[in-house]
């Protein structure tokens, strides 16, 4: 299975309001995006704009159980692509040295590696499988500082 690494392009809504991250091959211009929900959106949004809570959010509360542990996320995978959903697996290192493998949703997994400054993979024929799918797609970026909800009412004032 042949992986290639992506950054995170942006997070923005498609034509139906919908959150749509976007993943850009990092050595190529191949994109991926990936439907997800408005919670993930948004705290992937944050940690792209450097935003922090003054309370820990869920991603934020798991990295820090990760790092009490000994521990270090080290890389995501988006893996495989089934019914039209995603599948993602996160690999932490261990005190040990030790690698683990969990599996995830592909949205927490992002959040996870943007606060873990882990790496991020996706198996290549997932840019094959939905080839023809992005051909249509169409989203709007979100602008720095601006959350899911402040896009959706801009759009909707347009």
């Amino acid at each position: 299975m042949a992986m290639v690494a992506v950054k995170v392009e942006g997070v923005g809504l498609d034509s139906n309001h919908g959150p749509v991250v976007v993943l850009r091959e990092a050595d190529g211009d191949r994109f991926l995006p990936i439907w997800i929900g408005h919670t993930e959106a948004a705290a992937i949004q944050m940690k792209l704009d450097g935003q922090d809570y003054l309370r820990p959010l869920t991603h934020d509360l798991i990295q820090s159980i990760i790092q009490t542990l000994n521990s270090k996320l080290v890389r995501v995978d988006i893996n495989a692509l089934k019914d039209s959903t995603y599948f993602a697996q996160l690999t932490i290192v261990n005190g040990n040295g030790e690698e683990v493998k969990i599996d995830a949703r592909p949205s927490d997994s992002i959040a996870m590696a943007l606060r873990a400054n882990a790496d991020i993979y996706v198996e290549e024929s997932l840019f094959r499988m939905s080839t023809t799918e992005n051909e249509s797609v169409s989203y709007t970026h979100l602008r720095a500082h601006e959350t899911v909800l402040d896009l959706v009412c801009r759009l909707l004032l347009e």
